[in-house]
């Protein structure tokens, strides 16, 4: 075994957010060991602490749209600023105005609310996004309808959709931004065989 790879809502994170004592004792008896510590997150920049708990070797974030390595950006997939720009005037369109959404790229996180999570609502920018031009990692807005994010993504050059379990939240992502194909790209890089990966 060579690599470690934990998600952390609902995996890592206690149910009150938090990263145990315990938890941050054991990963540094692995990377004692030898073993490299990896994040595979949907979360894009609201996860500082934790980072500064784990100080994990790897992240990948925004569902697998980026991956760095001790900082380093090895692998990068974002929606064009069009796709972006068509995502949230269709959700406009769609919900006469109101729709809740939020946009992540390296300049920051972007709602047009102030978000629920203590972390999220740390990091966020307001934005009405009426003149929002930029690429972006991923679009999630709240939409009811699932014909509404379907059509979005037919009218998008390259977007795929995942839906929230049991929520009305969609993300919108470029293609190939997923946990799988960073974890394929990141292995291929560090020459790690997938046999090797936890």
């Amino acid at each position: 075994m060579k690599l470690i790879i934990t998600d952390l809502d609902n995996t890592l994170l206690t149910s009150d957010k938090n990263i145990s004592e315990y938890t941050a004792k054991v990963f540094e008896r692995c990377r004692a060991k030898g073993y490299l510590i990896a994040f595979a997150t949907a979360r894009g920049c609201a996860i500082s602490r934790f980072v500064e708990t784990i100080n994990p070797d790897i992240i990948i974030s925004n569902g697998g749209a980026k991956v760095s390595i001790n900082g380093e950006v090895i692998f990068r997939n974002m929606l064009s600023e069009n796709d972006v720009e068509i995502i949230i005037t269709m959700c406009q369109e769609f919900t006469n105005g109101n729709a809740l959404i939020t946009v992540e790229n390296d300049d920051g996180y972007y709602c047009n609310f102030v978000p629920n999570d203590t972390d999220r609502r740390l990091v966020f920018t307001y934005s009405d996004f009426k003149d929002f031009k930029a690429p972006a990692y991923k679009v999630s807005p709240e939409l009811e309808k699932d014909e509404w994010a379907e059509a979005i993504v037919r009218a998008c050059s390259n977007c795929t959709l995942l839906n929230a379990t049991g929520e009305k939240w969609r993300r919108f992502a470029a293609e190939r931004s997923d946990k799988a194909t960073a974890l394929k790209l990141l292995a291929e890089h560090m020459g790690i065989e997938l046999c090797d990966v936890i």
